[in-house]
C-alpha cells in the first residue's frame, strides 16, 4: 500500500504496530552525514551502525495551511526521528538542528555506574545540537534518542536515553 492521507483523528481499537522492512532506516558504516526527511526517515527507527555520525534534522515549518486537510501543505509539527545505536559506540556523532531551530526538555544519560543523570535544555540556552562521544555525553550501544517538532522552532528530546560512562556531562550544544 501507497502513502494514506487521512485529515481528521485515526483510532484503532487494537493499536497500531509499525513493523516491517520499511519500518527501520539503517544507516550503515561509511554514511557519516546524512540530512534527514519526512519522507524517508520521519516516524521510522533510524538504527546506526557508524561511530562517527552527523545528522541533519529539517528545519521546523510551523505554518498554519490555509487548507489543513491538504496532505502536500508544507507544516511539519509532529515530526519524529528516532535513533538507536547499535554500534559500539558513537564518538563523533551529532544531531543537528536547521535554522533557528533548538532544543527544548530534559535528556537522560544512564551511566555504567548504575545512576542516571538528567540535563535540561532551556529555550534561553539556544541549544541545537545532540553530541555524544561514547563515555560521559552517551552514545554506548543501545542510547537511544527521539526528538519531535513541537512547536516553532522548538524540538523536544524528552524520551532520550543514553548509554554512558564515567561522569555524565551534558550532551547538548550550541551548533
Amino acid at each position: 500500500m501507497g502513502q494514506t492521507t487521512f485529515s481528521g483523528p485515526v483510532r484503532s481499537l487494537a493499536g497500531f504496530n509499525p513493523s516491517g522492512f520499511n519500518s527501520v532506516v539503517n544507516v550503515a558504516s561509511g554514511d557519516n552525514t546524512l540530512a534527514l526527511t519526512a519522507a524517508d526517515h520521519g516516524g521510522r527507527l533510524i538504527t546506526v551502525e557508524d561511530t562517527t555520525m552527523i545528522f541533519t534534522v529539517p528545519e521546523i515549518v510551523a505554518t498554519e495551511p490555509s487548507d489543513k486537510t491538504n496532505p502536500d501543505q508544507l507544516c511539519n509539527l509532529g515530526l519524529t526521528f528516532r535513533f538507536l545505536w547499535l554500534a559500539t559506540g558513537a564518538a563523533g556523532t551529532e544531531i543537528n538542528l536547521s535554522g533557528s531551530d533548538e532544543f527544548i526538555g530534559p535528556i537522560t544519560i544512564a551511566l555504567e555506574s548504575a545512576l542516571q543523570t538528567q540535563f535540561l535544555a532551556e529555550a534561553a540556552d539556544n541549544f541545537a545540537s545532540i553530541n555524544m562521544n561514547a563515555t560521559t555525553t552517551g552514545g554506548i550501544i543501545g542510547s537511544y534518542v527521539e526528538i519531535t517538532a513541537v512547536a516553532s522552532a522548538r524540538w523536544i528530546a524528552a524520551k532520550s536515553l543514553l548509554m554512558g560512562s564515567g561522569i555524565a556531562a551534558t550532551p547538548f550544544a550550541i551548533a
